[in-house]
């Protein structure tokens, strides 16, 4: 009887200490929930708080900077422009800082867009584009390495006055007009007046027409093309170009010197004849059409190349330009 009374005393025993352990459990538990939320609760104040100080507090808001601050490092006043797209003129708006300063705009704008610039703007703008591009006037050496691509990123006015300059180098090259007792030097003005007439100094220019096509600067003709092929095959000429070389000003302006020397020499040493048959060939230089030619590059020869009465961008151009140095005859 003892052995079996004393499991049972144990075994209460062990049941009563359980729930004492259970009740103790709950309240550590609950005492633990309590101080849990109190410290979720003040986390939670204090990063609202935080918040509140951020949103706030004007020392922790980012600066702004001022439309007037922008203004004052970059002109956006806007200017009406003139651009030459396929020998069309198109009106854009754009910027002080673009006119002054964007490569791409002064490639759209040739020398008479510069006109409608007010004069102060216009010649800021004119020195800036040929600070920029100063390097297409250094000479024969450069102009040799150059291709018809490189030409095509320099804006037209900058190009018009190194393709006068290598004219005046070719037509000393090529001592033009000594035959009749005429300085090359002389003739130069003449050579680069018909250039103008003939593609406005685009040197990529094509004129389509009933007899084939002009091509380049110097408006080589299909009729010009065979002619010069056959000098070179006879020896008269001292190369052969191929189509798409006419397109560079390098060679054309040589294609356009030596051609006005051969018309010259077949006018007789007259070189108003010389420039009628130009265009015209011989055996029409003295028509209606060869009048009207004549008259032109005339005008042009006194106008632009002399700067005899020059559009103020044209004679702000040359003044800019003497300043690099006299003709490129003679640099490397």
């Amino acid at each position: 009887m003892q052995h079996a009374v004393m499991p049972r005393v144990r075994i209460r025993v062990a049941r009563q200490s359980w729930r004492a352990v259970q009740q103790q459990a709950r309240t550590v538990l609950r005492r633990t929930l309590v101080i849990g939320a109190a410290l979720v609760g003040i986390g939670v104040a204090a990063s609202g708080a935080r918040i509140h100080s951020f949103a706030t507090e004007a020392r922790s808001r980012p600066s702004v900077v001022g439309p007037g601050v922008i203004e004052s490092l970059i002109d956006t006043t806007p200017v009406p422009i003139t651009t030459t797209v396929a020998w069309q003129k198109v009106t854009e708006i754009v910027t002080t800082h673009a006119l002054l300063h964007d490569r791409t705009v002064w490639r759209r704008m040739h020398f008479d867009d510069w006109d409608r610039i007010s004069p102060s703007l216009r010649e800021r703008g004119i020195r800036a584009m040929i600070a920029a591009n100063a390097h297409v006037l250094d000479g024969p050496r450069r102009w040799a390495a150059m291709s018809t691509y490189d030409w095509d990123a320099v804006p037209q006015p900058v190009r018009a006055l190194a393709y006068l300059r290598m004219v005046w180098y070719w037509t000393e090259a090529e001592r033009v007009g000594e035959d009749f007792g005429w300085h090359p030097g002389d003739l130069a003005p003449t050579i680069a007046a018909i250039v103008m007439a003939e593609s406005w100094f685009e040197h990529r220019a094509i004129n389509e027409n009933a007899w084939g096509r002009d091509l380049g600067l110097a408006q080589c003709s299909d009729h010009c093309r065979r002619t010069l092929t056959e000098m070179a095959a006879a020896g008269e000429m001292p190369f052969l170009l191929e189509e798409e070389q006419y397109y560079n000003p390098w060679f054309a302006t040589r294609i356009a010197t030596l051609w006005f020397n051969r018309e010259l020499r077949r006018a007789g040493g007259d070189i108003e004849i010389a420039i009628r048959a130009y265009h015209r060939g011989m055996d029409a230089a003295l028509d209606q059409k060869g009048d009207v030619y004549l008259a032109g590059v005339l005008d042009k020869r006194a106008r632009y190349i002399l700067n005899h009465g020059a559009p103020g961008s044209w004679a702000l151009l040359v003044r800019e330009v003497l300043a690099y140095g006299s003709s490129s005859a003679g640099k490397s």
